[in-house]
């Protein structure tokens, strides 16, 4: 995922914009967290060693004035404050000052570490990764930047990374490089230095913060604009070395409510061992072998959809009549506070069906229908399908973990007939889907380490592009014929569908 900056706009629906007297407003509305997160992105770039100096006034007296002070000295104070404010997500002293906190969001997505307007873009991935990291990572952190900078002054106040980062960037041990907040989308990040930073990023938790700042110390100006002009994300298209809003498009963006205590159902129906008897006729001469590693993508599945707040269901080894029955039965306990609805198939399968473990097919279309109830009105369901088949012909690979499957599977899959409804399917027509015997199927593993690392900052719609084309780079070998594999998705969303955060806020 490259990085990117969203667009800003001057012609949003006229608002009345933040006064002076607002300022007293909005400090006496923030939380001790939340002026330490506010302190950090407004002096972060352009003063660290000034909001060094309050983060540790703030832990001492929690009565603040520094607002004031801080747009006395910025130009641009309003637009900068604004975009802080939005990122820290404090909504109540958004709309308690006149704004819409939702057109807020619009304009600055707040939850994109990659996407920033008027915040130094290396801040915001920054402030991200104070809110994310937890007690021991942010030890970690901590103790590898002491054992590769001798000269680091030590703060004791362990749970505030963000006073570490400042005092980092006091010192010079981190540099943010060069930025214009003036001209932002055609400004050039120069001589950033987070490479003591770095090492302690590569963990399982946070190695998107790794993946992101490593992608900013390489952006350029030919980067950016590729990203943007074929990023639906910033909606926004290049004119020469200028950006302009595409307002229309800005206007009908909206995302998906989805509430992390309250996400919903994933249901995962994971059929390994098949019954030969009861094999139709399509399929008789063959037995469906069993899906070796098929608890790999089952595992795999539960821990990322958990780790969003989802209420994950396992069933296994269900007839083609028992599928329909537990889609069905989940559907109905949907309730009205639930945001969505997932159900997760890995089977065998061919044109436009799965097979259930009796050897007997369930139609798409009809988990489509169970897949809906009343309380699925307007929200977002998600069917993700990995069904393989192993034809005699292609029984074997060279690589013998892999198993090749089916090149006519789900080929009539059917598209979404409501709104609202994603379908991903592990192939297309024409190509194979493969599972590898120790390690999961490509599909299912390359679509959870995607969403895992990017699910919270970017489009599921934009994330499946990304799957799509981590896949492609990849081939498999048969009798000295190389075979590729592409996954293909149908969508009906009518809203954008971004991961809510995972990690609660320290407030």
């Amino acid at each position: 995922i490259l990085m990117m900056r969203q667009c800003d706009a001057n012609n949003f629906v006229e608002d009345p914009g933040i006064k002076w007297e607002h300022l007293k407003i909005i400090e006496e509305n923030l939380d001790y967290y939340e002026k330490v997160s506010l302190i950090f992105l407004l002096y972060g770039y352009e003063n660290p060693s000034v909001g060094y100096n309050k983060i540790l006034a703030l832990t001492k007296e929690r009565k603040t004035t520094f607002l004031e002070e801080w747009v006395w000295n910025n130009a641009n104070w309003e637009n900068i404050l604004r975009e802080a404010i939005t990122i820290i997500q404090n909504y109540a002293v958004i709309n308690k000052i006149g704004l819409n906190h939702q057109n807020e969001c619009l304009r600055f997505l707040p939850r994109h570490s990659g996407c920033t307007v008027y915040i130094h873009p290396v801040l915001k991935i920054l402030y991200h990764l104070c809110e994310e990291a937890n007690q021991q990572e942010v030890e970690l952190i901590i103790s590898e930047v002491q054992n590769t900078a001798s000269s680091y002054e030590r703060y004791t106040v362990i749970e505030l990374l963000e006073i570490h980062i400042l005092n980092w960037l006091k010192q010079g041990i981190m540099a943010l490089g060069s930025w214009n907040a003036n001209i932002p989308h055609a400004s050039q990040i120069q001589n950033a230095d987070f490479s003591k930073l770095l090492k302690p990023l590569k963990t399982k938790g946070l190695q998107k913060y790794y993946d992101l700042l490593i992608k900013t110390a390489d952006q350029n100006l030919t980067n950016l604009n590729t990203y943007l002009l074929n990023n639906s994300s910033c909606d926004a298209v290049l004119s020469n070395t200028s950006l302009k809003l595409n307002t229309q498009s800005l206007n009908t963006l909206e995302l998906y409510n989805l509430d992390v205590s309250n996400m919903g159902i994933c249901l995962i129906i994971d059929e390994k061992e098949f019954n030969a008897n009861g094999l139709q006729a399509a399929v008789s001469t063959k037995k469906l072998q069993t899906r070796y590693g098929t608890e790999v993508d089952r595992n795999r599945l539960r821990e990322v959809f958990s780790s969003y707040g989802y209420k994950t269901i396992i069933k296994e080894n269900l007839t083609n009549i028992e599928i329909l029955q537990m889609i069905k039965k989940y559907a109905n306990a949907i309730r009205d506070i639930d945001s969505s609805f997932v159900v997760c198939i890995l089977s065998h399968g061919q044109e436009g069906a799965v097979f259930g473990s009796n050897g007997k097919t369930v139609e798409i279309k009809n988990i489509n229908q169970m897949m809906r109830s009343k309380s699925m009105l307007a929200k977002p369901s998600i069917l993700i399908i990995q069904a393989c088949q192993t034809p005699p012909e292609n029984s074997g690979s060279t690589e013998q973990r892999l198993t090749v499957d089916s090149h006519h599977m789900l080929q009539d899959a059917a598209m979404p007939e409501v709104s609202d409804f994603l379908i991903c399917n592990s192939t297309v027509k024409g190509y194979a889907s493969i599972r590898d015997k120790e390690k999961g199927s490509w599909f299912i593993q390359e679509f959870c380490d995607v969403l895992d690392r990017y699910g919270e900052e970017t489009d599921l719609y934009e994330l499946l592009l990304q799957v799509n084309n981590n896949i492609k780079q990849r081939t498999w070998t048969h009798e000295d014929k190389v075979g590729i594999m592409i996954p293909e998705f149908s969508c009906s969303f009518s809203k954008k569908f971004i991961m809510p955060n995972r990690h609660i806020k320290r407030k």
